[in-house]
């Protein structure tokens, strides 16, 4: 019985004891949980989008998620039109800390058979998602 409580006192120590990281936490307020998660109507968090150049209104979604504020997977669902799902893998993340408010920008494009290059930029800021859709 002795050991066990040794165990669970080592156990419960190390992880009081551990330190997070401060590399991708987000500082200004938002971190990697609060960022990624779906952006739409009706959704967790709002989606400001276009499709070349034009604002659009549609009742789609776009799923995001980060691990380390480097790169990201977008999953683009019913913003594309005659495409439900597009999905872009690996995208580049770039952390901007500003006195106002945290952001991170992002660019990546993916290809299509029969309807082209379909690429993405953007940035998510307090809670809003603008994302900018091009197809070529």
């Amino acid at each position: 019985m002795k050991n066990f409580i040794i165990i669970i006192t080592t156990l419960f120590a190390m992880l009081c004891g551990t330190s997070c990281s401060k590399e991708g936490s987000g500082e200004g307020g938002e971190n990697i949980a609060y960022i990624s998660g779906d952006y739409g109507e009706g959704k967790q968090y709002k989606l400001s989008a276009t499709l070349n150049g034009e604002e659009l209104k549609s009742t789609g979604y776009v799923s995001f998620i980060t691990h380390d504020f480097k790169i990201g997977d977008f999953t683009l669902v019913d913003i594309v039109p005659d495409i439900q799902k597009v999905e872009l893998k690996d995208v580049s993340l770039e952390e901007i800390e500003t006195e106002e408010i945290y952001e991170v920008k992002f660019d990546g494009t993916t290809t299509i058979i029969g309807h082209g290059n379909i690429g993405i930029s953007g940035k998510i800021k307090g809670g809003t998602m603008f994302l900018a859709v091009s197809i070529e």
